[in-house]
């Protein structure tokens, strides 16, 4: 193909799921050199009823997708930060 559409890590696709003889060699050595991991802690949880917010209260489309807390997005952004440079944040964001 002319085109790979994959849904999962480079590195996973590259190296253990396509024979070696498939990948370019340039791209064989690009991924064998390539550091990936991921800043996040991931723990999910059961409700009883879905959240109720002072902000906007009542069921809606706000309560259709991920929901997250965070107070601001400078917040979020040191989050991140914190994350990439010492592996996880000081003050993590809860989605």
């Amino acid at each position: 193909a002319r085109a790979v559409v994959a849904n999962v890590n480079p590195k996973l696709l590259y190296e253990q799921l396509l024979e070696p003889a498939q990948v370019p060699a340039a791209t064989r050595e690009r991924m064998a050199q390539w550091r990936c991991g991921s800043g996040t802690f991931r723990m999910n949880v059961a409700l009883s009823r879905l959240p109720d917010f002072r902000a906007l209260p009542g069921p809606g489309p706000h309560l259709s997708a991920g929901i997250i807390m965070a107070p601001s997005l400078d917040y979020m952004d040191r989050a991140w930060l914190d994350a990439r440079c010492d592996g996880w944040s000081r003050e993590p964001i809860v989605e």
